[in-house]
């Protein structure tokens, strides 16, 4: 009977403590979004090398500073007027956020022309920052750019394509 008695009570302790197990306990909490502005870009200055000479012959590479849009001829014996100005464009978005952001220059025709390099805000063609505490954040583009002693005279088109992503 004392046998019958302790498998009653561990019986009983079992159901107990296996109805306590299964009780659900519910909370709420809330979600929350905040919606951010798109991303655009617009273009303040359009990146010029201004008037140059080629060299009497070979090659030459002028330089487009970034920083100051002096342009000068960096080698090969051509002349660069120094009447040139860098390219400019700026950012608006979401204030403090990450961006990535990349340049691509393409030469319109332009015989004996090439496009050497392109450089935003200190770096080669592309590069990751952030946005400003005003929501605004420049993108300053200079390069260099070859011609050859045989490079056709005229006024000589780029296209530029700027690029900004959040990141």
């Amino acid at each position: 009977m004392k046998h019958l008695r302790s498998i009653g009570i561990f019986l009983v302790t079992a159901i107990l403590s296996a109805s306590a197990a299964a009780q659900v306990s519910n909370t709420e909490g809330t979600a929350t979004i905040c919606v951010q502005p798109k991303l655009s870009v617009v273009k303040i200055a359009d990146a010029d090398w201004g008037k140059v000479v080629p060299p009497a012959t070979g090659i030459a590479t002028y330089l487009l500073d970034y920083r100051t849009g002096r342009v000068s001829c960096q080698s090969g014996g051509g002349f660069a007027f120094g009447d040139g100005h860098r390219g400019e464009f700026l950012v608006s978005g979401a204030p403090g956020a990450p961006i990535a952001y990349s340049v691509n220059m393409t030469m319109l025709g332009g015989e004996g022309m090439t496009i050497v390099s392109t450089v935003v805000n200190g770096n080669l063609e592309r590069g990751d920052d952030q946005i400003g505490a005003d929501g605004t954040y420049s993108i300053k583009i200079g390069g260099a750019l070859q011609l050859t002693s045989s490079a056709a005279m005229d006024s000589h088109s780029l296209i530029v394509t700027v690029t900004v992503n959040y990141n």
